[in-house]
């Protein structure tokens, strides 16, 4: 693993007034402004590989048509842009309007990213956000969500701006799964001292003594190792580990959710492998995986990211996901990480190894006024016209009717605007 520097010295945010927001939807307008979000992102200390040009750029490709980027140009910002804040988008059919609506939300999601949000220039993160807002608010759509934004900070400057305008309501909702038990909004660090003895020695002694019973435990099967593969041996390896992740959802999640997400996994994967940034460690037993763990290297902060694990059900003596959350926290201090992510949600198994929380927030944001043309976003023409030729297949006679008829709406708005 590569080290980087990392960027240091974060300025307080000032507001300037000298902004315009340009809207990107397109590979190629995207391109030219490589340059300047990569110099952006860099010297922005909360936006990290999930918000990277690398990252969203490949999210970006494989979702055409789903993703915009709002730009904010100022030119007193050293780029001559302060701010960016990717969203994704999407048609809903609302039940209780009886109508199609524009939904945003964070882009990152379309690739399963922990984190999400906006990306600033220090010295321009008030302006820069505070002018999406507002333009934003001029936009047709219905409803916004911003999950996993890691500041707070920055989802209260945009939400202040929609809280001072009637037209629309904010909430802060909570978010668990585990029939509640969990709480996603929060995501445990640990802080990786300098070397893996000091880490050992610093947890609890119940931890310590649980470590120990499971290394005799593993030291009594017959062919145990840890592997971290290359090339070709990469991709079998991660589809061992997406087996495995199944089976703990068996019973749980329907056989086509299971089958969704396992699909978004691969997807998350293979982006992370081929951007250099996937470190999977695998526990074997001989030929038998008994369990895996994929993490994404985020160079620049020097943090390595749990993402996903998957086990063998017949294991659970062997404190497999223990084991290979050591092997990744001694893998990433010899590589001189600062940080180890351990994901979202608060399993207590993760403060036991040290970690501590970081939460993250939730912001979502509802037009109140659904009057024609302010939650149908035209620009989305042809998913709109998708929808109504599979309402007219689905004999869905009326829905296909009051979809014709606010994309014809929404189309004149739009070219009386223009």
């Amino acid at each position: 693993m590569s080290i980087l520097e990392r960027v240091d010295g974060v300025s307080p945010a000032r507001v300037s007034p000298l902004s315009k927001v340009i809207v990107i939807d397109d590979l190629k307008e995207l391109l030219p402004l490589s340059e300047a979000y990569k110099s952006v992102q860099k010297r922005d200390p909360d936006s990290g590989v999930f918000l990277s040009w690398e990252w969203l750029f490949d999210i970006f490709s494989k979702n055409q048509g789903g993703w915009r980027l709002y730009a904010v140009q100022n030119s007193e910002a050293p780029t001559g842009y302060s701010g960016f804040f990717p969203v994704a988008r999407t048609l809903h059919w609302s039940e209780t309007k009886d109508e199609l609506q524009t939904y945003y939300s964070a882009a990152g999601r379309l690739g399963l990213s922990d984190y999400v949000g906006f990306v600033c220039e220090p010295n321009f993160e008030t302006s820069a956000i505070e002018a999406l807002g507002k333009h934003l608010a001029k936009d047709p759509w219905a409803r916004l969500s911003l999950r996993y934004e890691p500041t707070e900070r920055r989802s209260r400057i945009f939400a202040d701006v929609f809280e001072k305008n009637d037209d629309f309501s904010v909430a802060w909702p909570d978010y668990r799964i585990n029939k509640g038990k969990t709480n996603q909004l929060v995501c445990p660090v640990l802080a990786l001292p300098p070397d893996y003895e000091t880490f050992v020695s610093g947890l609890g002694r119940r931890s310590r003594k649980q470590l120990k019973r499971y290394e005799r435990r593993l030291a009594a099967l017959e062919a145990p190792r840890f592997s971290v593969p290359k090339g070709e041996q990469v991709e079998t390896d991660w589809d061992k580990l997406l087996e495995l992740w199944g089976l703990k959802w068996d019973g749980q999640k329907s056989t086509g959710k299971v089958k969704a997400l396992t699909a978004k996994y691969r997807d998350f994967l293979d982006r992370s492998h081929r951007l250099g940034m996937l470190f999977l460690v695998s526990l074997w037993d001989g030929e038998k995986m008994l369990g895996s763990m994929a993490h994404l290297v985020d160079r620049d902060t020097m943090t390595l990211h749990s993402v996903l694990e998957g086990r063998d059900p017949d294991c659970a003596d062997l404190g497999v996901g223990t084991l290979l959350h050591h092997y990744a926290i001694r893998q990433s201090i010899r590589a001189k990480c600062t940080s180890y992510d351990f994901g979202h949600g608060d399993a207590e198994y993760k403060y036991r190894l040290g970690a501590e929380d970081v939460p993250v927030s939730y912001l979502t944001i509802r037009r109140r006024s659904s009057a024609t043309g302010s939650v149908l976003d035209p620009s989305m023409c042809v998913q709109a016209l998708q929808k109504v030729e599979k309402y007219m297949d689905a004999d869905e006679g009326a829905k296909a009717k009051t979809s014709v008829s606010q994309l014809r709406e929404a189309l004149s708005r739009m070219r009386v605007s223009s």
